[in-house]
């Protein structure tokens, strides 16, 4: 399982995100006439290293983005609260793969008068075990 498989995973195992967003977190960028609210996310930096114990890591940088219509209140406030609720700071193995940590780094409200859609970005840092 990678890091964006297990970040995935873990983000729809949720139920605020479930309720709102379902199964609709697509990767790199939102299918052509996606139905919102939704979520993309993709990997923006891969870095492997390894500790004083010879322990290997992989640091992999992800974005979010949160979207939704102008019109849908703050479903996209919501949803992404439950994502910092649940992810920040987190620790723990999902499937096989052990997460050693998962930071919010960064996030930003937007609005995209092109699309009308609200947009709520979001940087992690995701460090899992193992290269």
């Amino acid at each position: 399982m990678t890091a964006l498989s297990t970040f995935r995973t873990l983000v729809l195992s949720d139920a605020t995100v479930a309720t709102n967003v379902g199964t609709r977190m697509y990767a790199n960028m939102m299918p052509p006439e996606a139905v919102t609210p939704a979520i993309t996310y993709f990997a923006v930096a891969m870095k492997p290293h390894t500790d004083t114990c010879s322990d290997t890591y992989m640091m992999t940088r992800i974005q979010t983005n949160v979207y939704g219509p102008a019109t849908s209140g703050n479903v996209v406030a919501t949803v992404h609260a439950a994502m910092v609720e649940l992810l920040h700071q987190y620790k723990g193995t999902v499937g096989s793969q052990e997460i050693v940590s998962i930071i919010m780094d960064f996030g930003m409200d937007l609005y995209e008068p092109e699309t009308k859609l609200y947009r709520q970005i979001a940087d992690w840092k995701v460090t899992t075990k193992g290269v």
